[in-house]
């Protein structure tokens, strides 16, 4: 097939059958280029988008099958580089080639539907003679016709080739160019403009850095451009973020682009503005929250290289910054890093082997780190830096313990133990502000008969419905699905419905009881829907609008704020008792980081409220020992043979009809035994059976679950992926995943 260029195209489908690469002729009078968007005919009456990743001089296509290409739809949107890191991605994560490119072509860009936001700029080709300005804007007498017309035109003369823009001229000065331009005396052109994600405003001045900042800096700058990793242990309050800054200020004079990565939208005005403030290059963002056009136009800024800073939410690890040379993941034990839907990636993998294929640094940072990153530096597998000491010499909180049995025993119900009120009260009376954290959104936990035991669970999941007294409703935490509140047992219609636990909004119910005068904010899931909600809740906390803040998650790190002098937690069992191997890990995580954010210019207090005082979860947060936590947790591990001494291999089948994923399961873990038996020494535990919540959003769960010793685990892996090939289910999907980030 000599004379014709072939381009090879993957279509965005992501299904199994078409994961292969497809042959395309290019047109003669069409530029094609790698990394470009396409249109191309792929049924009789079907036109697929695709993308195209190689291009050839020969196909090995039969001649009368091969179709040409009806078009080029975009300038290139991926690389070479993020096309060869597709490839590992679908290797790593078991998906197809189309569904790991789309991490890299988001929705706005794939789509191609979003436009191009332009505004009018007014501008002066040819200058007015003396003559013609009399005429024009002057009465015989000498007296201006039009003052403001006048003025209009010498402003935009004196702007010269770059004009002014429409919307940076008030009302009347509009109207009076709108008037000049019907005469012909101005022009117009259309300049694009980016839109650009709110921002909060607040200065930031430059500080001196501390000793061990300055070693831990000139570390990290020594890398910089060349593929290397460290993993920065920091305490609360240590000045991590300075030394990102100071990263970010040495790559940027290598001309290296940065990806910062924080685990919540919420921390990302912080940073954002802090950056902003403090370094000179242009700085984009990129996470959920933002809206189709900003996320286009954000994207657009980094591919044209003017913003060579990106800082942004999990999926930032994409962006398409050119020459990278520093990855930065804040907070990067955070589990909202691992990815909720297909592929479900993990950010701090994915962050590693970019850097490997672009010769990057990354630095993995946290003041809990999490057990396999720290096992990994403690063997070699990165570089452990640490900070020990809060900067201002300011000491780490005093963590003082409640034990809820003993307030149960003094006849205490409430959900505030007498410390815990007694602290607060102090805090407000001294004109400080308090930070209240409970992993629980909603008003109630779960709604229950007390004459016949009845529980009101979601129809499309296997799980209890939780009460939210703002909307008087039961609400899922999973599918979102509302319902009703009844006042009669549906099961044996008698009144005996109560209401048990509590979240947030039970929270700040009894606290405004407690403290009439306190104001109080509410920051979880429910209450930060609108768009920039997390920017303003950030900036009204920051600016002291409210005394006292409760949440969940979202305040439990990261955040800086001076007037917090005491953080509270109630209910610190309810992480510790969840049925993961990680709950021991993931309750002294969220101590340690609750109670940092108290006390940030002079030493702080936090109030653990609990019923296992003597868990060393607790006791070594009460004394801030990290190295005493990761010892105790390692023994454990080691004991019971869990990460990061073996790996989990969970096969999760769902179908939307009851009994098909359960077959499903059932048949391929059978399948699958004679294939395991050369690894039997090397897999620890094998079984199939009902995921941990049998139902969500109307799909029902079964997996196959593997224990494999880590050195075996891509030969299982393998193993099961040959399996795989050879099996396909009807109504019924089924995904690999390596230690999952919900075991249910």
């Amino acid at each position: 097939m000599d004379g014709n260029r072939f381009a090879q195209v993957i279509v965005d489908v992501n299904h199994s059958s078409v994961d292969r690469i497809f042959d395309y002729r290019i047109p003669e009078s069409m530029a094609v280029n790698v990394g470009q968007k396409v249109s191309v005919p792929f049924s009789k009456s079907k036109n697929l988008s695709g993308i195209v990743i190689g291009l050839t001089d020969k196909s090995l296509v039969p001649k009368e099958k091969i179709k040409d290409i009806i078009s080029v739809l975009d300038a290139p949107v991926m690389t070479l580089k993020q096309i060869k890191l597709s490839k590992e991605i679908a290797k790593r994560y078991h998906t197809t080639l189309a569904s790991a490119m789309r991490l890299f072509v988001p929705t706005p860009l794939r789509r191609g539907k979003v436009k191009e936001k332009s505004c009018m700029v007014f501008f002066v080709e040819k200058k007015l003679s003396e003559s013609e300005r009399k005429e024009i804007f002057y009465f015989k007498s000498g007296k201006e016709k039009s003052p403001v017309k006048l003025a209009v035109y010498n402003e935009i003369l004196d702007s010269g080739k770059d004009g002014i823009k429409a919307g940076d001229l008030n009302e009347s000065k509009r109207a009076a160019a709108a008037a000049l331009l019907k005469q012909g005396i101005i022009l117009y052109k259309k300049e694009e403009v980016f839109r650009r994600p709110g921002e909060i405003k607040k200065d930031f001045e430059d500080v001196i850095l501390t000793a061990e900042q300055m070693d831990v800096s000139v570390k990290i700058a020594n890398k910089i451009g060349t593929y290397y990793k460290f993993l920065l242990h920091g305490v609360t309050g240590s000045g991590k973020t300075e030394v990102y800054l100071q990263a970010v200020k040495e790559a940027l004079l290598k001309d290296k682009g940065i990806i910062i990565l924080v685990p919540e939208i919420s921390l990302t005005p912080q940073m954002v503005m802090m950056f902003k403030k403090r370094i000179l290059s242009p700085v984009a963002i990129l996470h959920s929250k933002l809206s189709d056009g900003e996320k286009h136009d954000e994207l657009k800024r980094i591919m044209s290289g003017e913003a060579r800073v990106v800082i942004g939410a999990r999926s930032a690890v994409f962006a398409p910054v050119s020459n990278l040379g520093l990855i930065i993941i804040d907070e990067e034990h955070e589990q909202s890093y691992i990815s909720d839907s297909h592929p479900r990636y993990d950010t701090r993998e994915i962050a590693d082997m970019r850097a490997k294929l672009e010769s990057a640094c990354v630095v993995l940072a946290s003041a809990t780190p999490s057990i396999e990153s720290y096992f990994d530096a403690q063997n070699g597998k990165s570089e452990l830096i640490k900070l020990k000491n809060r900067v201002f010499n300011v000491p780490l909180p005093k963590v003082l313990v409640a034990d809820m049995r003993d307030e149960i025993r003094k006849g205490n119900m409430t959900m505030f133990s007498s410390l815990m009120y007694k602290e607060i009260k102090e805090a407000l009376q001294n004109s400080r502000q308090v930070m209240i954290f409970i992993n629980r959104r909603g008003y109630s936990t779960f709604v229950m008969c007390r004459g016949c035991g009845y529980i009101e669970k979601c129809d499309n999941c296997d799980i209890s419905l939780t009460y939210h007294k703002s909307e008087n409703s039961l609400k899922c935490h999973y599918c979102g699905a509302k319902r009703p509140v009844k006042k009669i047992c549906p099961n044996c219609n008698m009144p005996y419905l109560k209401y048990f636990g509590g979240g947030t909004e039970k929270i700040v119910e009894q606290l405004s009881k407690l403290f009439p005068n306190a104001r109080i904010m509410r920051m979880d899931l429910d209450s930060m829907m609108k768009k920039d909600a997390y920017l303003k809740a950030y900036s009204d906390f920051a600016d002291g609008k409210a005394d006292i803040l409760v949440g969940t998650q979202i305040i439990a790190k990261g955040l800086d704020f001076e007037n917090v002098s005491l953080t509270g937690i109630i209910s610190a069992d309810l992480s510790l008792n969840f049925p993961d191997y990680k709950s021991a890990e993931r309750t002294y995580q969220i101590l340690e980081q609750v109670s940092g954010r108290a006390g940030r210019r002079q030493q702080g207090k936090c109030v653990i409220q609990t019923y296992t005082p003597e868990h060393y979860a607790v006791k070594c947060a009460q004394s801030h020992d990290y190295s005493c936590f990761y010892l105790e947790e390692l023994k454990y591990r080691k004991t019971a043979l869990l990460p990061p001494f073996i790996s989990f291999l969970s096969v999760k089948f769902e179908s939307k009809k009851e009994g098909k994923a359960s077959y499903a399961a059932k048949d391929f873990y059978k399948a699958l035994l004679p294939m395991l038996d050369d690894y039997k020494d090397k897999i620890v535990f094998k079984g199939e059976g009902p995921a941990g919540v049998v139902k969500i959003k109307g799909v029902f769960r079964h997996q196959v679950l593997l224990k494999v010793k880590r050195e075996s685990l891509d030969d299982v892996i393998e193993v099961i992926k040959t399996l795989s090939f050879n099996k396909n289910y009807t109504d019924c999907v089924y995904e690999i995943m390596v230690n999952p980030k919900n075991m249910l």
